[in-house]
């Protein structure tokens, strides 16, 4: 409610107190123009402008702490902060930059601004205010607050994009550094790089050509008692991870089977996508265990078992289980793969005799699903079949 004059008075007091530094690894593209090629993938430019303008210098890509480090001490020789300094902090993405990057800023910038005044700043805001399109790049702003500024920040407003939360910053601890391995292949955690394959790469290259080779079978079959997607979906995670099986870490199935899950969770989607990547994944944790890193049956039978407890079917609920979990036991049991085989593929032809109790299934006619198996538990059977060779 107050005048005009009182409001353009305190909007210029913000303006002139807020100072602001942006870095960006990109520029933005403005529409009708040609793409930048100022900066290169090893650059990034501090001080560009909200439309790509030209900043104060370009360098070399550097660490987030040490770039944050450099901000703060450009701003505060305009900001002037000092020891009993209350201060704002605005993170603002510049478009393309992911919210776990933003956060480590906040970070770094709450810990750099503590260090110049003696205390946690007093209001931290992350996210999107002022994008520049799909810039990769963050802007900070440092604001000395004094009561009248601080109370203005917290009122209340329907602004969409401004937070609601308000209020003092818990105090931030350092963390403990922690080296990267100098080279990818050291991130195995069983192997080194040369040793000889556990996994067999072509036998991946087998379950990945067969289940291409079955996506109109199990599309059919899913158009009939599913969503119709099943047959895309697996072709979607076997092409991938047939084009990238030779950069696989053969050498340590552990390693191995982190690939494939992070293949499939980026390939697949749906829920048999889901249901796969914890099916890796657990296989993986089992041989990680102190003892287990040969014990490839019990990492089949941890699979399986995770995608029974995080799905909350089981068999007979006319899933992939119907395949896995006979599968699992056999092998758990000791029986050969080729019997382990033969109870995945006859669990997955019981399921025509099953109601639908889990999945798109569910809703389907008893009579319908009555004249087909289910398609993931049949993508399964096709799967350790062609991982055999048989």
């Amino acid at each position: 409610g107050l005048p005009l004059e009182a409001v353009a008075a305190e909007a210029t007091n913000a303006a002139e107190t807020v100072k602001t530094l942006g870095v960006a690894m990109t520029t933005c593209t403005v529409p009708g123009t040609a793409p930048s090629d100022r900066l290169d993938s090893q650059t990034i430019e501090i001080g560009l402008g909200i439309h790509g303008e030209p900043g104060m210098k370009q360098s070399p890509l550097k660490p987030c702490d040490e770039l944050v480090d450099e901000m703060v001490e450009v701003i505060n020789s305009r900001a002037k902060l000092g020891a009993g300094d209350d201060v704002a902090v605005l993170v603002n993405n510049l478009g393309g930059t992911p919210t776990m990057e933003l956060y480590l800023v906040a970070r770094k910038a709450t810990l750099a601004v503590a260090a110049l005044t003696g205390s946690t700043p007093a209001r931290v805001y992350v996210g999107s205010f002022m994008t520049a399109l799909e810039m990769a790049g963050v802007s900070l702003s440092l604001l000395k607050l004094d009561p009248l500024l601080a109370a203005r920040l917290d009122a209340a407003t329907s602004a969409p994009a401004w937070p609601t939360t308000g209020g003092p910053v818990a105090p931030l601890a350092e963390l403990e550094p922690v080296s990267a391995p100098a080279d990818a292949a050291d991130v195995s955690t069983g192997g080194a790089a040369g040793d000889a394959a556990v996994v067999d790469r072509e036998a991946v290259r087998r379950v990945c050509q067969a289940l291409i080779a079955a996506e109109p079978k199990l599309t059919e079959w899913d158009q009939i008692a599913g969503d119709g997607d099943c047959g895309i979906t697996f072709q979607r995670g076997a092409e991938k991870i047939l084009s990238s099986v030779d950069s696989y870490p053969v050498s340590s199935a552990e390693a191995t089977l982190e690939a494939i899950a992070t293949d499939v969770s980026a390939s697949m989607g749906g829920t048999s996508g889901a249901l796969l990547e914890i099916f890796f994944r657990a296989a993986r944790v089992h041989l990680r265990a102190e003892g287990n890193a040969a014990d490839y049956r019990g990492a089949f039978s941890a699979g399986a078992n995770a995608i029974k407890d995080v799905g909350g079917a089981d068999a007979g609920y006319r899933t992939m289980l119907d395949a896995l979990l006979p599968a699992a036991a056999a092998l758990v049991d000791g029986a050969p793969l080729e019997a382990a085989i033969a109870a995945a593929e006859e669990g997955a032809e019981s399921t025509m005799k099953m109601e639908g109790l889990a999945g798109r299934s569910n809703y389907i006619r008893a009579e319908l699903l009555a004249t087909v198996p289910d398609p993931g538990a049949k993508a399964i059977a096709i799967a350790m079949r062609a991982f055999a060779g048989l």
